[in-house]
């Protein structure tokens, strides 16, 4: 089975990998950690290349992207890891991903927000909570230094 992690670049604590490697640990799970870029992001990326070499991106590539930028973040903390890369809604992303790889958990961070906050912008680790049929594990991310 699989522990997988989903991360984001504000993950900028360790307290998501870190719970994510100690369950992989305790059940002697794969630990997978997954970075999605989102349709907006693929734009502009999409955009950008286009304007650059007049050519458009690879999908493949963008996921690569995505890869890298999760291997980047875990590797700070991970040294026994698989980074994967997805480009679409996140939720819907990490979720398909658990159940590819029949993850055993799921780990999310989660930040503070403000009610107003929760309605108006939605929240991913929200319809991953909602929307899994896998067990799902929600860490506090630590505040950002002032």
């Amino acid at each position: 089975m699989t522990v997988l992690v989903a991360v984001d670049r504000g993950d900028k604590g360790r307290g998501t990998l870190e719970e994510g490697k100690r369950l992989a640990d305790q059940f002697d799970d794969d630990l997978e950690v997954i970075h999605v870029l989102t349709r907006k992001e693929f734009v502009n990326l999409e955009r950008t290349s286009v304007s650059e070499t007049h050519e458009a991106v690879d999908p493949d590539e963008v996921r690569e992207i995505a890869a890298t930028i999760a291997r980047e973040i875990a590797e700070e903390v991970l040294d026994d890891f698989t980074a994967t890369g997805a480009v679409g809604d996140p939720a819907g992303e990490v979720l398909s991903l658990a159940k590819k790889r029949d993850a055993r958990y799921i780990v999310i961070g989660v930040r503070k927000r403000s009610p107003v906050g929760k309605v108006v912008f939605g929240s991913t680790a929200q319809e991953i909570l909602m929307d899994s049929d896998r067990s799902v594990v929600v860490v506090p991310r630590a505040k950002k230094a002032e």
